[in-house]
């Protein structure tokens, strides 16, 4: 069970720095449109 549970763990560490990435990398897409746009 505690492999299963880490496992877990690992995938969802693994996912949250994705998720991380994208957000930081959409934000700064959106901060750059908004520099362009003014």
């Amino acid at each position: 069970m505690w492999m299963i549970e880490n496992l877990y763990r690992k995938g969802l560490t693994s996912f949250w720095g994705v998720d991380t990435e994208i957000k930081v990398i959409s934000l700064a897409h959106w901060s750059g449109n908004l520099q362009t746009r003014e």
